[in-house]
């Protein structure tokens, strides 16, 4: 959309994902199946700074065992050991890539973290009043319907949050 102005003109720029159809859920899980060797590979160039900032800004020892962290994007689950050393709570992990699911249930096991395939816009697989603190980098702008993602998270509304 562009509006002018005496000799100015300015641009109002629409996200792309704005101008067209959010890609379905299958194409998106197609894409990060296909995507999980190399991110597995480059977590710590890409990803670990945004993860360990959340997981510091979580106040995540305060947390005892009977209470619950949920990491939704959770990828092939090199960030576990950063989330397990910082608490003895339950420790919950879901990505809609069955192959990185596949591939952070190798790194959550000796850690005691519950890893599921799970879609971020749905999160059938857990009790939103459940959650006591959510881990979610570089995730939620990446499905089809990042409203629709939030929508199973109340009443722990915001991402990298504590309630």
């Amino acid at each position: 959309i562009n509006a002018e102005y005496g000799e100015t003109t300015i641009f109002s720029m629409k996200r792309a994902r704005d101008e067209a159809p959010p890609p379905s859920n299958e194409a998106v899980r197609n894409k990060w199946d296909g995507f999980a060797d190399l991110y597995d590979r480059n977590f710590y160039l890409w990803s670990a700074p945004a993860h360990l900032s959340a997981v510091a800004a979580l106040s995540l020892p305060l947390l005892s065992e009977k209470q619950m962290v949920l990491e939704v994007g959770c990828g092939p689950g090199n960030g576990f050991k950063a989330i397990r050393d910082n608490t003895k709570a339950k420790v919950v992990a879901v990505d809609y890539s069955v192959e990185m699911v596949q591939r952070a249930s190798v790194r959550a096991s000796p850690l005691q973290v519950h890893t599921a395939v799970d879609d971020a816009q749905e999160l059938k697989s857990i009790k939103s009043d459940l959650i006591d603190r959510l881990i979610s980098t570089l995730c939620i702008h990446i499905v089809p319907d990042p409203e629709k993602a939030r929508a199973p998270l109340v009443p722990a509304p915001c991402f990298g949050c504590r309630r």
